[in-house]
């Protein structure tokens, strides 16, 4: 039930019911990712024993990329996969 009620916010026509949340959310998240990586990378905190520093560029900006997909597809009724009802 809860997989098929997910499926269909990336339907095209699908939407969460607060989308202005989820975007403010959205900017929060890139930034905080953003904001790691900067203090990271000016060692300001330490992170060498967990994570090498290309590392966690990549993990930052392929979480920033994908969650900026995810939010795009499900705070938008004018994207998404296309269904019977948006042709």
């Amino acid at each position: 039930m809860k997989l098929t009620v997910a499926w269909n916010l990336f339907k095209k026509g699908g939407e969460v019911s607060n989308p202005g949340a989820w975007k403010n959310a959205t900017i929060v998240a890139d930034f905080l990712a953003a904001l790691v990586v900067f203090l990271a990378e000016f060692d300001i905190i330490d992170l060498r024993s967990v994570v090498d520093s290309q590392t966690l560029n990549t993990i930052a900006l392929g979480g920033i990329a994908v969650g900026n997909i995810i939010a795009t597809v499900i705070t938008s009724k004018k994207v998404g996969i296309p269904n019977k009802e948006s042709r």
